[in-house]
């Protein structure tokens, strides 16, 4: 999952109606395809999902979905100035917004609001000096790992 941010805004993707869980927000990102890293998979899913090159700066949090599935959340910037088109086929829009915003939305997917009370206080900043990363564990969050408790999807 690609973490990428704007001051305090967070760049937030809604699903085309024509993949899983269609219509929801979510952060980019997606499945790592055989052989390939998890900064790897971020560059591919944001090149794939927005026409964005970008440059992962550190992995920040993983967790688990009921279904087994992995999520790794990368931390990226990016390096282009170029606008970013989201690919129809994937992505319906895309949006830039803070963490506020995000919780108050009702069609989010779960993992990407576990992420974010995962988070609380210490959002990560542009400049990343405050993330902790999956080896600096947060309050009540083991190493960077959690389970998830409510069900959704990957956001591949």
């Amino acid at each position: 999952m690609a973490v990428v941010l704007d001051g305090d805004r967070f760049l937030v993707i809604r699903r085309s109606q024509h993949v899983r869980a269609p219509g929801m927000y979510c952060f980019p990102g997606g499945a790592i395809e055989p052989d390939e890293t998890e900064s790897g998979a971020v560059v591919r899913e944001m090149q794939e999902e927005l026409s964005a090159a970008v440059r992962p700066v550190r992995r920040l949090w993983e967790s688990v979905t009921p279904w087994q599935v992995h999520l790794a959340w990368w931390l990226v910037e990016l390096v282009s100035e170029a606008p970013l088109l989201p690919q129809p086929a994937e992505v319906e829009s895309f949006h830039w917004l803070t963490a506020a915003e995000i919780r108050g939305m009702a069609d989010v997917l779960a993992s990407n609001l576990e992420f974010l009370a995962m988070c609380g206080p210490d959002l990560p900043t542009e400049h990343s000096s405050n993330v902790k990363a999956c080896n600096e564990p947060f309050e009540g969050v083991e190493l960077g790992r959690h389970t998830s408790s409510q069900g959704d999807g990957p956001c591949p």
